[in-house]
């Protein structure tokens, strides 16, 4: 089509590494997207890869059966319908070293309503 995508490209929150062999990565709900679609690479040049067999409903992506100390990058599109969005900017987060603890997220800025938090991560307020 010609006229581009008519579902909007879903905005990234962020990607943290939760542990040594899982990653999460979260954006924003799209208006209209029935799914959405994770590309992921784990290495730093290599090409993005489709890991969702169908696209999910959740805003939310927890990637568990990484190798400890792993650089992975994600890209997210929404999809509505048969059309599909343009995939995000990459986002990336680097695993944790064997044996570390869960992820630390530092809060800055305006910490909207619709900001999900999750109990085996660490948040820091910022002013």
């Amino acid at each position: 089509d010609s006229t581009g995508p008519r579902v909007a490209t879903p905005q990234v929150v962020g990607a943290v590494a939760v542990n040594a062999n899982t990653a999460r990565v979260t954006w924003r709900r799209v208006n209209n997207a029935t799914g959405y679609i994770v590309r992921r690479a784990v290495t730093a040049a290599g090409a993005l890869q489709t890991v969702t067999a169908s696209p999910i409903t959740d805003t939310v992506f927890t990637d568990a059966g990484l190798n400890p100390s792993t650089l992975v990058r994600y890209q997210i599109a929404a999809v509505s319908g048969t059309d599909t969005s343009n995939f995000t900017a990459e986002v990336s987060t680097t695993t944790a070293a064997p044996g570390a603890s869960g992820a630390t997220v530092n809060l800055a800025g305006n910490i909207t309503s619709d900001r999900r938090l999750f109990a085996d991560t660490t948040y820091v307020l910022q002013q």
